[in-house]
């Protein structure tokens, strides 16, 4: 009774990188010089990441296997955490059924978190719907003329945090392919 199945396979790593970022505005930047931008300020930030993962695809019978992973991740401005996926695929004919259930981490990028966040202006004009109430009350504005420029504030924060997600997929169906 021997059946032949397709080989385990086993994924082994240990990652590490370290993502930089720096900004050096000119003077008229910093000097809010620009039209629509607020005065410009420098700034830098880094990130360190390690990580560990390893990864099982075991087959269990001749129509159905199973993926195992595990992953380990350090990152010196967002914390830590591990994560794992489990999914099973099955074959019983020609039509495919497979699952997973897996959870997952994303640091955020560099700018989210480092970026200054000056007060600038928006880029385009806006109908504003108060206008007659406006007029009424500023006799000497200029007729028929209700738009604003709003201000704007773009940059990053130190209080965001990693974006987390479990995910859950089925898929049925079809030939026995991906």
């Amino acid at each position: 009774m021997g059946q032949q199945f397709a080989d385990v396979t086993v994924q082994l790593g240990r990652p590490r990188w370290r993502s930089a970022m720096k900004s050096a505005p000119s003077a008229l930047l910093q000097a809010g010089q620009i039209r629509g931008d607020g005065a410009a300020q420098a700034f830098d930030g880094q990130r360190d990441v390690r990580a560990v993962f390893g990864e099982l695809n075991l087959p269990l019978l001749k129509s159905l296997e199973a993926q195992l992973a595990l992953r380990y991740y350090h990152c010196s401005d967002a914390g830590s955490t591990t994560n794992a996926k489990l999914g099973l695929r099955w074959t019983p004919s020609k039509q495919l059924l497979r699952g997973s259930y897996g959870s997952d981490f994303r640091a955020l990028t560099l700018p989210h978190l480092y970026a200054p966040q000056p007060i600038g202006q928006t880029s385009g004009i806006y109908y504003d719907v108060y206008c007659p109430q406006v007029k009424a009350s500023s006799p000497n504005s200029e007729p028929g003329y209700c738009g604003l420029q709003p201000h704007k504030s773009v940059g990053g924060s130190r209080d965001l945090k990693p974006a987390t997600a479990d995910a859950h997929c089925r898929k049925g169906g079809g030939p026995g392919r991906d």
